[in-house]
């Protein structure tokens, strides 16, 4: 419609149509310009720029509806600073707003006084472009608004006519066309270019899935995903599992550029800092993935360790971040990380969604691998056992079995060494058994409770070390501690070895320093040490059994080889005996020979009363009926006496006896006349012995706590085959009907028993036959006791025993009557005495009032004195203690004072006992014990 002048000028109306045909003309330029234009955003400014243009108008303004905002917002602008992009108009708001409303265009003659203006617009639009007339039309698209257009101008231009606003509404109709058309180009593209990137993902993410399905080894396994996901998400990553007891372990390591891998790598020279947010650890503690779109230099100092992490950081560069889980039946695996080097790429959810997707197959192919590899383990570990119990209901060659379970044990461990000790349960020494590794300089006999299979004897429990050499736990003797310097293997899994609840041995592995074995492996070796168990136990019943049978058959042909030399023994005398009597009573022998015959018979008989004496204290020492009149001895003067009894039978053999007592020698509590004994049975021993001309020396000296006697001659010798034999009932070196030597083999074998049920030991030593023999003797001294008897001492004697003032002595015993009486004569000392009538009783007693000294009963109904001793000494080695232990028994043979002093007591002393015997007992075993 062209618009008429109202002076009908014709010049006038000519001019009107020329322009309106222009700028239809104009028009129909600028729509075929904005039709071809298909960018979204080059399309916006065109039409701004148009617009204003067709107008012939300094201002315009292009203004997009965003839903996400419900807002109008500035998508193009001309003849206005980029100030405008912080504009934005609600519907209803400002001139915008009002034609968004209306839904139709309108023109605005005096913006600067319009209502339309008020709180809609920065003052700085009028300010700088002086804007006073304004027209403005909707964009519109099938009866849905789009955007507005508004076009300025500032006086003295000329108004916007109707004419100007209908034109503008027909370019607004045809801009809003091309626009929709460029949107939905944008967003078919958008859509293609999302299913050609979902493509890749797909393509990317079966790759993955190919590579992790590959192999069951997913540490070479995971380095090919690393080097696949540098080419496709990140400029590097890294991949951290978690291994057995919690410790993570970096598995993978990339970057897009291999040279640069070295500094990935050095990350993990950086220890985990509590202060630091470590998104590795988060991620794994609770199983959610990080996305940080954008990475700054404030955040990287924050996340920094140490200036050394932050300069790798740094050197590798860090524009966004992306860390996930690797997740497989709802547990926490690992963790992938993937970082943008680039600020042009930064991470957003997209990426976020196809990195969780490749953590969740990464994730379940290490537990997959997993799987099969503890299956595989426990098919090896199942071989192995059904290998091990075979062998031991095969063979009884203990070294055998034990190659094959520490053979086992270091291959299912993957460790570097394995060895196995059993228990010597006497000494508590563990001795080598069977070890497996290279380059071993195995310890073959390990001193009671050092190194870590001695704690785990000691605790009875499992111990594991990254480093024995620095846990405080473990104890070494220096030839130990430089054999594991050597090898190397400091990192230790030890158990103990268990048969019927007692520790019978030791199983280990070692590692390199630093592993750390778990439970898994605790498990494993715990299985092969009840196999070692059952070997060990099956080896020592076995040794048992054949030493068992060993000493029944030689008892049995000593038995006989006795009875035979006995016969000789008493049938030799007798000969003598009834000879000589014979002719005595015919009257056939002269004075002289008369005198000779009763000589002969006097000697005889002798001899043969020393032949039933021996048997008579045999019989009471094997049958436990062997008793010690016990006091307190002065040592040197009993030894004396005895040297000097035997002086004259030396002499008539002509030999040399020499005497020597060093000073300092004090008191033992023993029986003078079974000490005398002792002595004389080992000189006789040496005189019947040693050749005329030869010499017997006897010494008496301190050594330590002990009183040392040693009885040395320079007789015939002892055979070494003989030696360990020579303390034995029966038992000679030269047996046979032809030996040079009478006797029945008795007199050391009651030395021994003497001697131990004096608290002492006794050995012999031989360079062999003709080199002489020599016997030892220690005697337990005790210290500060009145060398007297405090019986012979009279009324006043017990006042001279040794004072026990403050001294807590805890007296266990079933029977109260002898409880009272223990009571009441170790009060009279000085003593604070506290009773138990049970093992259960003196467990609590003992809890409550620690005790300096126990003195207990053997025999007790329940549990017995035996394994009170065992929980006591227990309790002492977690409390680093030694609580003295007596006791005090009526089971009185040697074999029980043995047992008692195995099962961990300090002193047995037999029942019946007087009470100075008791008091001398306690101080003794004070004196002794630190």
């Amino acid at each position: 419609m062209v618009a008429v002048p109202p002076d009908d000028d014709p010049n006038t109306l000519a001019r009107a149509l020329a322009s309106r045909t222009a700028q239809l003309d104009a028009l129909r330029t600028i729509t075929a310009e904005i039709t071809h234009e298909l960018d979204v955003s080059r399309l916006l400014a065109l039409i701004n720029r148009r617009a204003a243009a067709l107008l012939d108008a300094p201002t315009s303004v292009l203004w997009s509806w965003s839903d996400a905002r419900a807002l109008f917002v500035p998508a193009a602008w001309h003849g206005v600073g980029d100030w405008i992009r912080e504009l934005a108009l609600r519907v209803g708001e400002g001139v915008t707003g009002a034609v968004a409303a209306r839904r139709e265009g309108l023109i605005v003659d005096d913006y600067a006084t319009s209502p339309l203006r008020s709180g809609a617009t920065d003052p700085r639009f009028v300010q700088e472009t002086r804007v006073t007339r304004v027209v403005a039309e909707p964009l519109m698209y099938r009866d849905r608004l789009t955007g507005v257009i508004t076009v300025s101008r500032a006086e003295p231009a000329s108004r916007f006519t109707e004419a100007d606003r209908e034109l503008l509404r027909m370019f607004a109709g045809q801009a809003a066309i091309a626009l929709e058309n460029a949107r939905l180009l944008e967003r078919e593209q958008h859509a293609r270019a999302d299913a050609e990137a979902a493509h890749r993902d797909a393509d990317f993410l079966a790759e993955a899935s190919t590579l992790l399905a590959s192999s069951l080894d997913y540490g070479s396994t995971f380095r090919r995903l690393a080097r696949l996901a540098v080419s496709r998400l990140a400029d590097w990553c890294v991949i951290d599992v978690v291994e057995s007891a919690g410790r993570l372990s970096r598995l993978a390591t990339a970057h897009a550029e291999p040279e640069r891998e070295d500094l990935v790598a050095q990350l993990l020279a950086f220890p985990a800092n509590e202060t630091a947010a470590n998104a590795v650890e988060r991620v794994i503690a609770t199983g959610e993935a990080i996305l940080t779109s954008r990475v700054d230099e404030e955040h990287l100092q924050r996340v920094a360790r140490e200036p050394g992490h932050l300069a790798v950081l740094r050197a590798l560069g860090v524009a966004s971040y992306i860390a996930v889980p690797l997740v497989a039946r709802g547990r926490t695996l690992g963790a992938l990380s993937l970082v943008s080097a680039t600020p042009a790429r930064r991470y957003g959810v997209k990426d976020l969604a196809l990195a969780e997707d490749l953590g969740r197959r990464a994730g379940a192919a290490i537990d997959n691998a997993r799987l099969f590899r503890e299956s595989e383990a426990r098919r090896r570990e199942a071989e192995a056992l059904l290998e091990v119990g075979r062998l031991i209901t095969e063979t009884l060659d203990l070294d055998a079995v034990g190659r094959r379970i520490v053979e086992s044990v270091q291959q299912l461990t993957a460790s570097s060494m394995a060895v196995l000790y059993r228990l010597d349960p006497g000494s508590g020494d563990l001795h080598l058994v069977a070890g497996s590794g290279p380059h071993v300089d195995w310890n073959r006999v390990l001193k009671r409770g050092t190194a870590t299979v001695g704690a785990a004897v000691r605790t009875r429990a499992p111990v594991t070390t990254p480093d024995l050499l620095a846990d405080p736990r473990i104890a070494l003797a220096p030839d130990a501690r430089a054999r594991i310097e050597r090898s190397g293997y400091q990192a230790v899994l030890a158990v103990p070895i268990l048969g019927k609840d007692r520790v019978i041995g030791a199983l280990a592995a070692g590692d390199a320093r630093g592993r750390v074995y778990g439970d898994d492996d605790v498990r494993l070796v715990q299985t092969f040490a009840h196999q070692a168990a059952a070997a060990l136990e099956n080896a020592r019943l076995y040794a048992e059994e054949r030493t068992a049978r060993s000493e029944a058959e030689n008892a049995n042909h000593m038995k006989d080889e006795f009875l035979a030399m006995l016969s000789h023994e008493l049938r030799t005398p007798l000969t003598s005996i009834v000879g000589w009597t014979g002719l005595l009573r015919g009257g056939q022998l002269d004075d002289a020979s008369a005198e000779r015959a009763l000589e002969t018979i006097e000697r005889n008989a002798r001899l043969q009363t020393q032949l039933v004496e021996d048997l008579l204290d045999v019989s009471a020492i094997i049958t436990g009926k062997f008793r010690l009149d016990l006091r307190s001895v002065e040592l040197a003067a009993v030894v004396e006496e005895a040297v000097e009894s035997m002086r004259s039978a030396a002499e008539a053999k002509k030999l040399v006896l020499e005497w020597q007592r060093s000073p300092g020698i004090g008191v033992v509590r023993g029986d003078p006349d079974r000490i005398q004994q002792v002595v004389w049975n080992l000189l006789s021993n040496a005189i019947k012995f040693t050749p005329a001309g030869g010499v017997v020396r006897v010494s008496l000296t301190p050594a330590g706590t002990r009183a040392r006697l040693v009885v040395a001659d320079t007789g015939r010798g002892i055979p070494r085959d003989f030696l360990p034999h020579v303390f034995e009932h029966f038992r000679q070196a030269d047996a046979t009907a032809t030996r040079s030597h009478r006797g029945l083999g008795l007199g050391l074998a009651i030395v021994r028993h003497l001697v131990e049920l004096h608290g002492g030991e006794v050995r012999a030593e031989s360079g062999g036959e003709g080199r002489g023999a020599t016997f030892t003797v220690e005697l337990p001294q005790l210290p500060d006791v009145v060398p007297a008897s405090w019986r012979a001492a009279g009324p006043g004697g017990f006042d001279a025993l040794p004072a026990l003032d403050g001294v807590t002595v805890l007296v266990v015993d079933d029977e109260g009557d002898t409880r009272e009486l223990l009571r009441t004569v170790l009060e009279k000392r000085g003593a604070h005495v506290a009773t138990a009538a049970s093992a259960g009783e003196a467990r609590q007693a003992f809890v409550r009032i620690m005790p300096r000294v126990i003195v207990s009963d053997i025999m007790m109904p329940g549990e017995d004195g035996y394994q009170l001793v065992t929980w006591v000494r227990k309790l002492d080695a977690e409390r680093g203690t030694r609580t003295p232990m007596i006791a005090l028994t009526a089971y009185a043979s040697a074999q029980d004072r043995g047992r008692a002093l195995t099962a961990g007591f300090d002193l047995h002393v037999p029942k019946p006992l007087e009470p100075g015997e008791l008091i001398e007992a306690v101080a003794a075993v004070l004196a002794i014990t630190p």
